[in-house]
């Protein structure tokens, strides 16, 4: 009798580690405070969720200016990317049931002349024309800032290799 009970007792911690080993981690809870063009985003404001670059699910914001998701599954390691407006807003690693502080702001419309940035031949990369104007302008080479100024007036700027 002593020999079925020990038996026994090594069957059940068997099929309690091996429950324990199939458990999905628990979920990460990321939140913090959202901005769109410098201004608290609305109430629904969709932010995309990315597991090494797979496309998860989408969260909807329901405060404003503020946001609470939750990223469930997958593996722990993982990387995690944020989308808002089909922009990298941030970047987290997977891990078991974290609690994360992050803040995002992205620019939809920075000159606020109706026209998005991906398609504004000032702000986006599709032109050549500058055509609106800011009261200032900040000049970055490969990042590096080199220029501050201010300007009147739309000018175009053509920058030669090795003059």
């Amino acid at each position: 009798m002593n020999l079925l009970k020990k038996l026994g007792i090594v069957i059940v911690l068997l099929i309690s580690l091996s429950v324990v080993i199939a458990l999905p981690p628990f979920p990460d809870k990321f939140e913090g405070k959202l901005k769109i063009d410098d201004a608290d985003a609305a109430i629904g404001t969709e932010i995309g969720v990315y597991l090494e670059g797979v496309y998860l699910e989408s969260f909807e914001t329901e405060d404003e200016g503020n946001y609470t998701l939750f990223v469930r599954g997958w593996d722990l390691g993982d990387s995690i990317t944020f989308k808002i407006l089909n922009q990298v807003v941030g970047e987290s690693i997977r891990k078991n049931g974290i609690d994360m502080v992050l803040d995002f702001s992205v620019y939809n419309d920075r000159d606020e002349d109706g026209t998005t940035d991906d398609t504004d031949n000032f702000v986006g990369d599709n032109g050549n024309d500058i055509d609106h104007n800011y009261d200032d302008l900040t000049l970055r080479i490969a990042d590096s800032e080199t220029i501050n100024s201010s300007y009147s007036g739309a000018q175009k700027v053509e920058i030669k290799d090795g003059d």
